[in-house]
């Protein structure tokens, strides 16, 4: 199987367009891969209504490949796991997740306690309070291989709200996941660390071999 019968599904986080995807996009692309990265209602939307309107933009895609790859970043890994827990794909391949608060992330409970309203008008930020969100494992059988991708290269302003190491949205030790093939720990930022070559050819090498 060729690369160009693949197709990466690269997906944005919270307040971000499928602009935020364009630099990954542009790598695999010229390594033979097909992509798509579409813009979700990732800011005022919850997660469910995000995967929804995912879900709705998947079935738009021409089955011209044999094989579909899934990348996302923050909050992009979060609808990548709610629709996997929710449909079964067809020529599932290995799926990434960088930076991707999967056991949510300590902001997000800081502003449910002082910004209560905020988070009634960003209802993605719900989805990452610690200890609230529940995702089931892909349909798929047998699953999907994931790797898993965190940074640790804290900013100054908000890094000062974390105990342990983070990429100053999320703690390093609120990355991994349960059944992860592979997990790897970068010095970027949260912002930064899906815009880095070195993080682009890693994201490739899972897809291509299920480790970084």
């Amino acid at each position: 199987m060729t690369a160009q019968r693949e197709m990466i599904v690269l997906v944005h986080g919270f307040f971000r367009t499928r602009r935020d995807m364009a630099f990954l996009a542009g790598y695999c692309e010229k390594r033979g891969y097909l992509t798509f990265r579409p813009t979700l209602p990732a800011f005022f939307s919850s997660l469910e209504q995000c995967t929804a309107g995912f879900a709705k933009k998947l079935q738009q895609l021409p089955r011209d490949f044999q094989r579909i790859h899934f990348v996302g970043h923050s909050m992009g890994g979060l609808i990548i796991r709610q629709y996997l827990a929710g449909h079964e794909v067809a020529g599932l391949g290995r799926c990434v997740l960088i930076g991707t608060p999967n056991s949510g992330t300590h902001l997000a409970g800081i502003a449910e306690k002082h910004f209560g309203l905020a988070l009634k008008i960003f209802k993605p930020v719900q989805s990452m309070l610690p200890g609230r969100l529940l995702i089931g494992p892909p349909r798929n059988q047998p699953p999907p291989e994931i790797g898993v991708i965190a940074g640790n290269r804290s900013t100054v302003l908000l890094g000062r709200f974390f105990t342990t190491a983070s990429d100053g949205r999320v703690a390093v030790d609120a990355v991994p996941l349960t059944g992860q093939k592979d997990f790897i720990v970068l010095p970027y930022n949260h912002l930064q660390i899906h815009h880095r070559q070195e993080v682009a050819a890693l994201v490739l090498q899972f897809i291509r071999t299920g480790g970084f």
